[in-house]
Parts: C-alpha cells; structure tokens; sequence
C-alpha cells in the first residue's frame, strides 16, 4: 500500500493552514473579548501574543520562508479557498482541530503562570459555522456531532463511562508533554520530535514554536516523502503515517507512543475523522480500509519496538509501560473502528 496516498487525506497545504491558525487565532480572541476579570484577560492576551509569534515562526519554516498572513474575514476566505479544492476533507479537519483547540497551554517550560487561566468560552466555531451564506461549506451540526464521538471515544478509551470534557485531553496532553519534555525540547531533540521542518530555529524559539506546533493540532510533517505542498498532518494522522518501518524509539513517533496522554487525544481525532468525516459525512469506505490497515501496521510496529526495548536494558521499564499503554488504546480503537466501517458498509450494501 501506498502511505502517502493514506496519509494525504490528513494533509492541509499551507493556505489551508494559514486559514487553521486563522480560525484558532480568532478563538483566541473570542475568549479574551468575554473575559470579565481584567488580570486574567491581561494575561490571555499576552498568551496571544507570545503564541502568534510562535505560530509565526512555524509557519515560517514549514511553509520554507513564507511570512504566515492571518485572514481577517474567516469566512470569505474559507468559502473561496473551499471553492478551488475538488476534495473538501480539509474543510473539516480545520473545523475539527480548531473545535478542539484549547488555548493557554504552556509555551515553554516557564510559563506555569498561564495555569492561573482557561479557556472559558462556548461554542464560537459552531456560532461562526451559522453566519456561513449559501452554499454552506461544513454544517454547524457537525461540531456537536464531532464534539459527542470524541466524547464517547474519550470515555472508551479510558474505560469508564464518567463525563470527559474535551478540552481536558489536548490541554492534559500539551502540558505533560511541556513539563515532562521541555527541558529536553532544544536543539536536535526538539527537532527530532516534531520533524526537520524546524530546524532553522534555535533555543527558546525553537522550544515555544514545538509546543504550539503541537498544541495547534498538527504532529509530523516533512521527512514523509510526501508531495502536493503538504504543510502538516491533522486530524490524527500521525498515528497511521508514521507507520513507515524501522525503529520508532526516536522522533515524533515517540512523543506521541511513549506519552498516553498524548496519544489518547490523536486516537480519539483519529476515530472522529474515520467515522464522520471519511465515513458518514463522505461515504468513503475505500478510504477508511486503508487507514485500518496503515493503522494495523502501526499496532504491529508498536509491538515490535517494545518487545526490541524489553530485551535491550532495564532503563527502558519506563518507556515500556507507557508504550504499553499506548498499544492498549490503539488496540482498543483499532477494533471500534473495523467494526464500525465493517457495520457502514453493509449498511451501504443493503441501501443499494
């Protein structure tokens, strides 16, 4: 099988992009508008700050030089970009990350005083979907429907049947992988974590652009071989277009396998594009056997780095357990989503 042709489903150019930390920016923004405490809305709006120019700097180096221009009418330029582009999976992924973005994660190992704020704001991506005109590019009713399978994949996953607020997934994530990894995130090892595309910046901007990489929703891009102007991965990709072969012990692979936090979140993105993007909103059932099979090659290969660490070196008992736990979810969502494309296709047979 073809991985990249797997993996570009997942894949936004870098317009596209722009537009993602476009809508996230105006998120931002959002909040810090129905902040009622001034220290607290003084403090968001220096969080902004420090991410808009970390932002700035990823896009530089994934986009080989480009200066990143936010859009100011989100809508116009989503609806004119939607327009050029045969496939509009896209168009949900950037619903989709930015619905489950979650602002004032740390940006560097430093920054504890953001603990003191939250996101507090409801609902902005869906009120903005409804102020779409004609022809409506993703329905407002697809950030509840996305919203209750994330949800319920959260609650799977975790084997428990207890209300996890989504937020708690990518703001928990970020934040181990900030205070658990950032004193590690300089030089080669930062780079070696979120991919080449970095490796312009040095120091604490390379440390803060990694972090709100990261936070922004995208994981690995670059050093896939991939082509088409891909600028980073969504969705959840970077669980099944890592999946290449050779040792997953180093790069981003191991930021996600060796942290459950991390990869709990990814997963759970993961099963909400398979299942509402690829599958009911697109009725794509060729598309969705591949990624169960990329996603089969990456339970395959998890297996066979543990079992490699386990016969190397009793320092690795750490690494071991959380990869282990780590194979646990993918295994888990793995079955839930053969068995729900499996279900879908008989389903689709039967209405023929």
């Amino acid at each position: 099988m073809n991985n990249n042709g797997t993996i570009e489903i997942f894949a936004l150019t870098e317009e596209q992009t722009a537009l993602l930390y476009s809508f996230q920016r105006e998120k931002i923004i959002d909040d810090i508008k129905n902040e009622k405490n001034m220290n607290k809305r003084d403090m968001k709006r220096k969080w902004l700050t420090d991410w808009v120019k970390s932002i700035k700097n990823v896009y530089k180096e994934i986009s080989s030089g480009n200066e990143l221009e936010f859009s100011e009418n989100l809508l116009r330029d989503f609806k004119s970009l939607a327009e050029l582009s045969a496939n509009k999976t896209w168009c949900h992924l950037v619903v989709l990350e930015t619905e489950f973005f979650y602002p004032y994660f740390p940006l560097n190992e430093k920054s504890k005083q953001y603990k003191q704020i939250k996101y507090t704001s409801k609902n902005f991506v869906y009120s903005l979907l409804t102020r779409q005109t004609t022809p409506v590019i993703v329905k407002p009713s697809f950030v509840d429907t996305i919203n209750k399978t994330y949800r319920k994949t959260l609650n799977k996953l975790n084997g428990t049947t207890s209300k996890i607020i989504t937020s708690v997934a990518t703001t928990v994530a970020v934040s181990a992988l900030t205070f658990g990894a950032a004193s590690l995130l300089a030089g080669p090892i930062a780079v070696a974590l979120v991919g080449s595309q970095f490796s312009g910046l040095a120091g604490a901007a390379l440390t803060n652009a990694c972090l709100a990489y990261i936070g922004g929703g995208a994981i690995a891009v670059g050093g896939l071989g991939m082509a088409g102007g891909t600028a980073i991965i969504a969705g959840g990709g970077a669980l099944i277009g890592l999946a290449t072969g050779g040792s997953i012990s180093t790069g981003v692979t191991a930021a996600i396998i060796k942290n459950p936090q991390l990869a709990i979140s990814s997963i759970a993105k993961l099963e909400v594009v398979m299942k509402e993007i690829i599958l009911n909103a697109q009725h794509d059932v060729a598309s969705a056997q591949k990624i169960l099979s990329q996603y089969k090659e990456k339970i395959r290969q998890v297996e066979d780095e543990i079992e490699e660490l386990r016969l190397k070196n009793e320092k690795y008992k750490k690494d071991i357990e959380n990869m282990k736990k780590t194979l646990e979810f993918f295994k888990k969502s793995y079955a839930e989503m053969r068995k729900y494309t499996s279900s879908f296709e008989i389903g689709l047979k039967c209405n023929e």
